[in-house]
């Protein structure tokens, strides 16, 4: 260090220091007091701050405190959960009692309604606010998962238990043939994904749910709207909060599968070749071999605060959670910086900034699949293989190896288990798990945003915001050469290798102006927006690798000359530009209309057809404000009614109204070379549009007894119109036919939330319940389809359908009506069918009446729509202490066993195909005989099962302390919590909560991965 830094160094540390000096010796006011609720009681842990400054303390456990105010301060600035925030000037006072005053009015809860906030009591759409403070100690890594079941009108539902995985959220029903997810606003950032957010770093969370109230989003709001508004500094003391929370996770399912002993003896009743029961040496129990427990933690830093001027919220998270499968080849990791900076500049100028950085890194396995998935393998494999070799290698074992094959070994050097009988894709789910190698998914995601606030006039501001959401990514795996059967199997090592960038920035300018005159209220909000999504990808994948180590693992090693290497790449773009506006007029709080519009422009579409206008209009009365009403018990009533339009970019592509144009056929020219041909594959639709949803909403808010008892309800209908589908031409056009708005689909039901607290004395609790009723029907297709067909199950059948008059994606198949029980049953039945079924079969109904079963009996067999969503939340607290039960369930949803394998007959199958099957001894009506091939069996309504289920979402207790306790603290909480720790269901599968990440496939379980139950401890602890 020069002398001359040296000197300004100490130069500065003296300054500094004799300004901290020198500031004591003025005046300071010593002030000490009591903070209590209404009825005397002293609120312990309650915050009293000097405002502008950075002193401040927690009351104790009677609810006192002191503190010295620094000269040239003469404010405090009270707080504590559940009460209205005070501030109080100090004027020489000494002492300073408080008696706070409970916010429990929630009617007059502010929400962000979309480019704005409005009280809850003047809302006149359906919108539902999720309680912040209950999703803060939730283990979930994604944020949408600590939503699942806390309001109504939202179904969420993992494409995985497996970490890191996402979530398929439904909006008052599923309304589109394709994706259906909301759209997510982020502190203004439009945005498809928000797995880059913890729920750590949240302060409010609305769901706009009816279209009235997501219009103000036009174009993209048809599948609802969730906002999103991270944390921000509060004026006061600085305060630094660590949260931390470690814990473990298990698989607590109950699916039992047969054992080697009853799989020989099915296979000897089915007369498929292989194993008999005098055979049998040993016994393999997949699921406990494939699960273990895994550990999972989260740390959370932040530093928070701000003076009058200037706030900031600054934050840094991580997140680690092990995959119960065994081994590292599932794991999710994540990153996270936040930075929140708000400054007020002078009176008429504010500006800020809203910055997250996120890396991520996932490994998962091989799931959702009947065709070598890992745990779909760990259903169907041979329970009397053994996991590894550990002694003598059978004989069929050592020819493979002797014919050049590679077999895998486990770290210990034993080769992992074969099965002569149980093959295909089927193999040895451990020996799987051991292929997975590389790096999996990381992905680097920088979200953030500026914005500046002019105050023109007094109730009028300007607002300019500038955001971008940018997301790198890349995806490495690997496999050695490996032989478990002659169909999987490979003689060479391979690699795969995709990078990706998406680059979205949107620019916002609007005004709002707020102002009354009289008993008049007006709020309006205009504005303008504009948005660019970017994309380019570059994927490519070899065969033969120079060596098969993890250092060589790259395409860089791939052999030259090696067969099987490919590659593409790509780019789009597309652009939106949109301008709304929207008025909110009250008449007296009791008279209140909102009416919205917006205009939307989007490139995707083709020239005419790009612009789009989306209108919506509520209304309000506050009926418990009439001079007339005298309901004492009712404290707040209020009818709400609303119509409107939103549209749906979510299915459209770029370029898909254009005409295409594909190589394939040849011609010999002249000299007689074969030329290759190009010419017209898709026809041009430049109609295209995008998907509208029209919406009706009728809704009631009611608060009774001070509001300490809350209820809301609605009723709605939802028409989804101009689904995007493959159009159906004649074949003679010689033509595909391009992309066309044929479809609508109808989502109608009810929704109710009902709340109620109470406190008494130093005991405070309350319950918080929801419930929805959905029914969802497809009300119009092409004319030229019966039906579209979705997505296949094992070999031949095309298990679900899109159809008129149906749920969206039902499950199709066969009906059947009861299992033969005799053999003249069976003679009688195949005589009036032309049928070959034996006793113990099902009988298939004959839908149509032609006096056949053919292909064209099948039809609806099961929905994966449930009828009805709930959750259930009970808190209390007591003198520190604190208990949470929390509930959420699904009722008349169905499940698709769709692990099955007919055209691998001697696959294994769960425990009750064995116990319930049809015998002479037990001649079940229910089960059919034991067969691993009748497709009148496994493709039929015997493949659905009732999945209604009640999950037991948390048990926590936790215990508050205050400063006092706790000296070197600003006070904190510790706590012990049980999550997903018990499912109460009549599904005998992995996990009643089937999710696939295909939106055609909902409900089918291929293996699902199953969501673990957890233990967790955790403590916040605040300096």
């Amino acid at each position: 260090m020069s002398k001359t830094l040296l000197y300004w160094v100490r130069y500065l540390v003296c300054t500094v220091t004799l300004l901290i000096f020198t500031s004591h010796l003025q005046a300071q006011t010593p002030v000490k007091g009591t903070i209590s609720d209404a009825d005397g009681q002293g609120l312990a842990g309650a915050t009293v701050i000097v405002k502008g400054a950075t002193v401040g303390v927690n009351a104790d456990d009677q609810g006192k405190y002191s503190l010295t105010v620094p000269a040239g301060y003469n404010e405090l600035v009270i707080s504590y959960l559940g009460f209205n925030q005070q501030t109080v000037t100090v004027d020489g006072r000494s002492t300073i009692d408080i008696t706070m005053v409970s916010s429990d009015n929630s009617m007059e809860e502010v929400l962000v309604t979309g480019y704005a906030r409005q009280k809850k009591s003047v809302v006149t759409g359906a919108i539902s606010s999720v309680d912040v403070a209950q999703i803060q100690n939730v283990s979930a890594g994604q944020l949408q998962s600590t939503i699942q079941g806390r309001t109504a009108g939202v179904s969420i539902l993992p494409t995985s238990g497996s970490p890191g995985s996402g979530f398929k959220v439904r909006i008052r029903g599923t309304g589109s043939n394709g994706n259906s997810d909301p759209l997510y606003i982020v502190d203004g950032m439009r945005m498809r994904d928000i797995s880059f957010l913890s729920a750590n770093e949240i302060a409010n969370i609305e769901v706009l749910k009816d279209a009235a109230s997501a219009a103000i989003y036009g174009a993209e709001g048809a599948n609802g709207v969730v906002i999103v508004t991270t944390k921000s500094g509060g004026e006061g003391a600085s305060g630094l909060s660590y949260n931390m929370q470690v814990g473990s996770q298990k698989y607590n399912g109950n699916l039992e599968l047969m054992t080697a002993e009853q799989h020989a003896t099915y296979m000897e009743e089915a007369g498929i070749a292989g194993r008999t029961t005098a055979d049998v040496n040993g016994n393999t129990n997949w699921i406990d071999e494939v699960f273990e427990s895994a550990m999972q933690q989260k740390h959370t830093l932040s530093f928070s605060g701000g003076n009058s001027n200037l706030s900031y919220f600054l934050q840094g998270s991580y997140f680690d959670q092990d995959g119960i499968v065994v081994g590292d080849a599932d794991n999710f990791k994540r990153i996270s910086v936040r930075a929140n900076l708000d400054n007020q500049v002078n009176k008429w100028l504010k500006v800020g900034a809203r910055v997250n950085y996120a890396n991520s890194n996932r490994t998962g396995i091989t799931e959702d699949s009947e065709f070598g998935g890992i745990l779909g393998n760990t259903i169907l494999m041979d329970p009397a293989t053994p996991t590894v070799y550990t002694g003598a290698l059978p004989g069929f074992v050592t020819d493979l190896i002797d014919g050049g094959n590679n077999l895998l070994s486990d770290a210990d050097g034993n080769i992992f288990g074969l099965s002569e009988f149980v093959t295909g894709e089927i193999y040895n789910p451990l020996g799987g798990i051991d292929l997975v190698r590389g790096n999996g998914t990381t992905m680097d995601r920088v979200v953030g945003s500026v914005y500046g606030t002019v105050q023109l006039l007094e109730g009028l501001t300007v607002t300019s915001r500038l955001g971008v959401d940018n997301t790198t990514g890349n995806y490495h795996t690997w496999s050695p050469s490996f032989f478990f059967t002659t169909t999987r199997q490979s003689n060479n090592a391979s690699v795969q290798q995709n990078h990706w960038r998406n680059a979205n920035i949107q620019w916002e300018n609007f005004a709002n102006f707020d102002k009354e005159f009289g008993d008049h209220s007006f709020g309006l909000v205009a504005g303008t927006s504009v948005y660019k999504e970017t994309s380019d990808w570059v994927n490519a994948s070899g065969t033969g690798l120079i060596k098969e180590t993890e250092t060589f693992a790259y395409l860089g090693s791939v052999q030259p000359g090696a067969a099987f290497t490919t590659s593409d790449g790509g780019s789009s773009a597309s652009t939106l530009a949109s301008f709304f506006g929207r008025v909110n007029y009250a008449f007296a709080n009791k008279y209140l209309l909102t009416a919205t519009v917006r205009q939307d422009g989007s490139s995707l579409l083709a020239d005419g057809a790009k612009w789009g206008t989306f209108p919506s209009v509520s209304a309000g009365w506050v009926f418990s404000r009439e001079n007339f009403f005298g309901i004492d018990a009712i404290s707040f009533g209020k009818l709400r009614a609303s119509w409107g339009q939103n549209g749906s970019l979510s299915n459209l592509n770029p370029g898909a109204w254009r005409s295409a144009i594909g190589f394939g056929g040849v011609y010999p020219d002249g000299a007689g070379n074969l030329q290759v041909t190009a010419s017209p594959t898709i026809l041009s639709n430049p109609e295209l549009t995008w998907e509208t949803s029209e919406q009706i909403d009728f809704g009631i808010d009611l608060g009774f007894f001070g509001d300490a008892l809350t209820l809301t309800a609605d009723y709605f209908d939802k028409q989804t119109k101009n689904l995007l589908n493959p159009g159906v031409i004649p074949s003679f056009v010689g033509n595909n036919a391009p992309t066309v708005n044929l479809g609508d689909i109808s989502n109608k039901g009810f929704e109710v939330e009902l709340g109620y607290r109470k406190k008494t004395g130093e005991f405070n609790y309350d319950i918080a319940a929801n419930f929805t009723r959905i029914v969802n029907v497809v009300t119009r297709l092409d004319e030229n389809l019966d039906f579209a067909n979705g997505v296949g199950v094992g070999v031949g059948w095309t298990a679900t359908a899109f159809e008129q008059g149906l749920p969206a994606w039902y499950f199709r198949g066969y009906q059947t009506d009861g299992i033969l029980q005799t053999a003249a049953e069976a003679a009688a039945y195949n005589e009036a069918l032309g049928q070959e079924a034996v006793a113990g079969d099902p009988k298939v109904v004959d839908v149509n009446g032609d006096g056949a079963i053919t292909p064209d009996d099948q039809g609806f067999i099961g929905s994966p729509h449930p009828d009805f969503l709930y959750g259930l939340r009970v808190g209390a607290d007591y003198k520190g202490f604190d208990f949470t039960l929390f509930l959420q369930g699904v009722q008349g949803n169905d499940i698709l066993a769709g692990y099955n394998r007919t055209d691998r007959a001697s696959s294994n199958k769960p425990a009750f195909y064995y116990n319930d099957r049809w015998t002479e001894s037990n001649p079940s009506n229910t089960w059919f005989r034991a067969n691993g091939d009748n497709i009148y069996a496994y493709n039929s309504d015997l493949m659905v099962f009732d999945g209604s289920y009640v999950r037991i979402k948390q048990i926590q207790l936790g215990y508050t302390f205050t400063q006092n306790q706790l000296s070197f603290t600003r006070g904190g909480r510790v706590y012990f919590s049980l999550e997903d720790i018990m499912t109460f269901t009549s599904y005998q599968g992995l996990d009643p909560e089937t999710g696939s990440g295909n939106d055609q496939s909902q409900g089918i379980d291929r293996g699902v991965y199953p969501l673990p139950s957890k233990v967790f401890v955790g403590f916040t602890l605040n300096l």
